[in-house]
């Protein structure tokens, strides 16, 4: 069959700011039953240094209960996404994930879904994965938007993100979201994907 996929992604959103800033409300208001709402959150609610966007991992589970509960309440059948990596590096050579102590957004994402009978797609474990397999360097040059000077003509300077995705890292992560959909083939609303 056929999907009609609808991104209501606002970059630099958490999930609080998502709500507090007026952009589920929206979201809310289009969907319609039978609709699967994918949530995922987790790179901005870390973000201790600005108190519109942070959410510590008791918010961030209280925001990801909200929107569950009011998509169940039009008939949206909700779907988890954890947070996928980030090409950062500690001073100690290991990567920063998104299961840091109490920064575990993982860890609250799926802990919540076992909670509200949410089906969970793994994306922080299944990007963590691939990063594992690779350098930093490969990472910044092939995933990332770790481009050169003069290589696009958009970035004429080069530009250099270890947060956002160029196309083929793009498509790395949409490849491990199908995969996380066909791990769970009993799941009756994964099902439907």
């Amino acid at each position: 069959g056929t999907v009609t996929v609808l991104n209501k992604a606002v970059g630099g959103r958490s999930s609080k700011s998502f709500v507090t800033l007026g952009q589920w409300a929206g979201t809310l208001a289009e969907l319609k039953a039978g609709d699967i709402l994918m949530i995922q959150f987790g790179h901005n609610d870390r973000t201790f240094s600005d108190t519109v966007r942070y959410a510590d991992t008791a918010t961030y589970r209280k925001y990801l209960t909200k929107y569950v509960v009011e998509a169940r309440a039009k008939g949206v059948h909700p779907v988890f996404v954890t947070p996928m990596n980030m090409n950062t590096w500690s001073s100690a050579g290991g990567r920063r994930v998104f299961t840091e102590g109490a920064n575990d957004y993982r860890g609250a994402m799926i802990r919540a879904g076992a909670n509200l009978k949410v089906p969970v797609l793994d994306l922080e474990l299944k990007s963590k994965t691939l990063m594992d397999s690779c350098t930093s360097a490969y990472l910044a040059k092939f995933n990332f938007m770790g481009l050169d000077a003069g290589e696009y003509p958009n970035y004429a300077t080069g530009y250099a993100d270890g947060t956002h995705f160029q196309e083929m890292g793009a498509l790395a992560n949409a490849r491990m979201v199908t995969e996380e959909i066909a791990r769970q083939p009993n799941d009756s609303i994964l099902k439907l994907l």
